[in-house]
């Protein structure tokens, strides 16, 4: 079987578990399967804020890439609740030399290598390790809770509460109630 295959087989499964297990959640996953993450999220304005995000971090082709991924993606609701976050991220720089090392920090803090469906994701306490090698703690809870670090040492907390997104390359889980904990008062990209 072709590593493409592999993929889609297991995003398949992957969809079926999340499908199988949605009630705990109330909540039906969107199947998206035919699409790539970055496909998926950008047709979603949900994500408006974060694709511009891993567009301006040069991220765009992992979005699409065929390793298989998980990803606790911030909503508009998300970035609304912290103005300041979306500012510092996406505020007056040049588009034609972008400091592109926060942008990759915040996408890659967010993103777990692999498919975590839910369940099983939730069923017992764990951490994970995202991309930027802080954890991720996923806590067995109704509706379940992520609590992840920043490179900045900050401590975000949101909940599952939203269905997933199961695209061909990755299990996408809107995040649109984070709180951010010990906020600087200059409000950095440090805060997430």
């Amino acid at each position: 079987m072709k590593r493409r295959d592999l993929l889609i087989s297991a995003a398949g499964s992957a969809f079926a578990s999340v499908a199988s297990g949605l009630s705990s959640h109330n909540a039906f996953a969107q199947d998206l399967s035919d699409k790539d993450a970055f496909a998926a999220t950008s047709s979603d304005p949900r994500f408006t804020t974060f694709i511009s995000i891993v567009r301006r971090s040069g991220l765009e082709s992992s979005a699409r890439g065929t390793q298989a991924f998980t990803i606790f993606a911030p909503t508009e609701k998300a970035f609304d609740r912290y103005p300041e976050l979306r500012e510092s991220l996406l505020g007056p720089t040049s588009d034609a030399f972008p400091d592109t090392q926060a942008l990759v920090v915040f996408v890659r803090s967010h993103v777990l290598l692999g498919l975590h469906p839910s369940p099983p994701l939730g069923e017992r306490n764990e951490t994970l390790t995202s991309r930027v090698g802080t954890p991720i703690n996923v806590l067995n809870s109704k509706p379940v809770t992520i609590s992840w670090k920043s490179a900045g040492g900050q401590t975000a907390t949101g909940t599952l509460s939203n269905a997933p997104i199961v695209a061909k390359n990755a299990i996408i889980y809107p995040i649109d109630n984070p709180i951010l904990i010990a906020i600087p008062s200059n409000s950095g990209v440090n805060c997430h």
